[in-house]
């Protein structure tokens, strides 16, 4: 439990972090940034202009894709409940997995079954 308690005090101190940088760059962007300014980019550039525009909104691009993968990472769960056996021992058995799942839920599963990761199975014990 400690280390879950300082690992959610390590994000919340890099979220603080990532904040304060944040907000410290608008407060430069607005202080010493420049006043507001009568320029028209059409007379000044030219048809070269919509070249500009047009490199300006390219960043754009990936944006759609960068907020779907969040919302899919956020509101999808990776791994469904695990399902539910008549059996007791299986039950317990495929919970213990699940459990290790959901803790380590990046780890392929092939790693598993080749026993490269047997130290995730050390847990499952089975009580005949």
């Amino acid at each position: 439990m400690d280390h879950l308690k300082n690992l959610i005090a390590k994000f919340s101190l890099f979220h603080l972090i990532n904040v304060a940088a944040l907000l410290g760059f608008v407060w430069i962007g607005i202080y010493f940034g420049p006043t507001s300014s009568k320029v028209n980019p059409w007379t000044e550039y030219g048809v070269f202009t919509l070249f500009l525009y047009l490199c300006r909104y390219l960043a754009l691009l990936g944006l759609p894709q960068s907020v779907f993968n969040f919302l899919g990472l956020i509101l999808f769960k990776s791994f469904p409940d695990p399902p539910q056996f008549e059996v007791k021992i299986l039950h317990e058995i495929s919970k213990q997995i699940f459990d290790a799942m959901n803790f380590l839920s990046r780890i392929c599963l092939s790693g598993l079954h080749k026993y490269v990761f047997v130290w995730l199975l050390e847990g499952i014990t089975l009580k005949w």
